[in-house]
């Protein structure tokens, strides 16, 4: 049985993992026959749970959650692919609003379908382009978990094409370099198939490195 832990934790909420009980935990897993489960390296804020150098890690977390769970999972025999987040990351789209995907009008796009400026206040994760220098951001991510954990897989979330393609800067100077034609929504799907297979590609060359 594999099983998906969603950890999405706010940067507002405190004590993360506070009264962590790694027995516990793992005894909650075998109780309910459980041989494999996705645990989070980075979530949708773009929280890390485990003490990144490269992104930001969850202010109200004071221990290595990721680590702990995957020795103690380990002891138990239980397998522990590594979820992290790749087009929805909140932290990176406010820190970098040039990495964004964008629409025909040059604002966000959220994931509930809205549009959203820079003042708006509705509610769904801005999309990142894996087309822009986010994707190196993601990549050094991916390579300091495979370097530092025995991790039993990885479990890259949210890489896909946008409902109406990207806009931005990147995506736009690149379709004219292929013939695309930024107008034609079927020449930005295509186009974006090519971003999402891209992103996918260099992620899995990878962490293959270091976890064939």
């Amino acid at each position: 049985r594999q099983v998906h832990l969603d950890f999405h934790t706010s940067p507002l909420i405190t004590d993360v993992a506070a009264d962590f009980d790694a027995s516990a935990f793992v005894q909650t897993l075998k109780d309910a026959h459980v041989n494999s489960v996705n645990i989070f390296a980075k979530c949708h804020h773009g929280m890390a749970y485990y003490p990144s150098k490269v992104g930001p890690v969850h202010p109200g977390l004071k221990i290595d959650l990721l680590g702990e769970q995957i020795s103690a999972c380990h002891m138990a025999d239980i397998l522990t692919p590594v979820y992290m987040t790749v087009m929805w990351d909140q932290y990176a789209a406010e820190q970098h609003a040039d990495w964004r995907v964008l629409d025909e009008n040059g604002a966000s796009i959220l994931q509930n379908g809205a549009v959203g400026g820079a003042a708006s206040l509705e509610p769904g994760w801005k999309w990142l382009c894996p087309n822009t220098p986010y994707l190196d951001y993601i990549n050094a991510q991916a390579e300091e978990v495979a370097r530092n954990y025995d991790v039993d897989g990885f479990w890259f979330d949210i890489n896909l094409t946008p409902p109406n393609g990207c806009f931005c800067h990147y995506c736009m100077t690149e379709r004219e370099k292929l013939g695309l034609d930024s107008t034609k929504l079927d020449d930005r799907l295509k186009h974006f198939a090519m971003v999402v297979e891209r992103t996918m590609d260099r992620l899995v060359t990878t962490v293959r490195r270091y976890r064939p």
